[in-house]
């Protein structure tokens, strides 16, 4: 496939529960071709939901509290730490690439996937910025937006995307979290932390993350789409997903842990 014929599968999905999101982003990334168009979804949570990472232990989520406030708590198919996903929008991207190849080019993917966002929110008039290179994270913080690293979006010197990767088989798979209100803050009322630990990663939120006060709608969307296009080189198709992927993804995945 030669650069002009490049596509970007645009996916504009509707709100959706924390299982399927997660499934979804999974089953598209798995079930690509080596010769398959760029992906690219965009959607929302029908409800509040905890998404731990890949390694991330159940235990250091309070599974009662969660279930007696309704907040559903999922695993990522990806890495990273605990997000609150609750007044946000949230992004994936898929690049067909073998597992041999795409060692060398996790970076340069995940750096092109936050500078399509960052030209975007840019362009609405948010002036996010690329973290410093030399920012050190915090090893042993279980929340994703308290801390940030180099090629990590900001806004004003605080976090303002979260985000994730992983190299499967046949494919790279990116998602995260643009952040478009405070219900992320509330992320250490659900960890079973103590009195003081739950006040320091309140105030490490705070101090550390913010969000950009803007409706996720269509048109927002679309500006994000449009961003991918320009820095993929690619054409954004419209596109949904098929009675059939539906059906695979509700049948065959299971992302829910409570």
């Amino acid at each position: 496939m030669s650069p002009d014929d490049k596509i970007i599968r645009y996916i504009d999905s509707p709100p959706s529960e924390g299982s399927f999101n997660m499934a979804c982003d999974y089953y598209l990334a798995e079930s690509i071709m080596a010769d398959s168009d760029y992906i690219l979804r965009l959607y929302t949570w029908k409800r509040p939901a905890i998404s731990l990472g890949y390694h991330q232990k159940l235990s250091d989520v309070d599974i009662e509290k969660c279930r007696k406030e309704g907040v559903d708590i999922v695993r990522r198919p990806t890495g990273g730490r605990a997000i609150l996903h609750h007044q946000e929008s949230t992004y994936c991207f898929i690049a067909p690439i073998t597992a041999e190849s795409g060692k060398a080019h996790l970076k340069s993917i995940y750096r092109s996937v936050h500078n399509a966002l960052s030209k975007a929110l840019n362009d609405m008039g948010f002036p996010v910025k690329f973290a410093e290179d030399n920012r050190i994270r915090q090893k042993h913080n279980p929340l994703c937006f308290a801390s940030s690293a180099g090629a990590e979006l900001e806004l004003g010197g605080k976090k303002i995307v979260g985000s994730a990767q992983r190299l499967l088989d046949k494919a790279v798979l990116q998602h995260g979290s643009i952040l478009t209100g405070p219900g992320h803050l509330r992320l250490p009322q659900y960890l079973n932390l103590s009195d003081d630990e739950r006040e320091k990663m309140c105030g490490d939120l705070q101090e550390k993350s913010t969000y950009i006060d803007i409706e996720d709608n269509p048109a927002f969307r679309c500006k994000i789409a449009e961003s991918f296009g320009r820095e993929f080189g690619g054409k954004v198709v419209d596109s949904r997903l098929s009675a059939k992927e539906i059906s695979k993804i509700e049948n065959n995945y299971n992302f829910q842990l409570i």
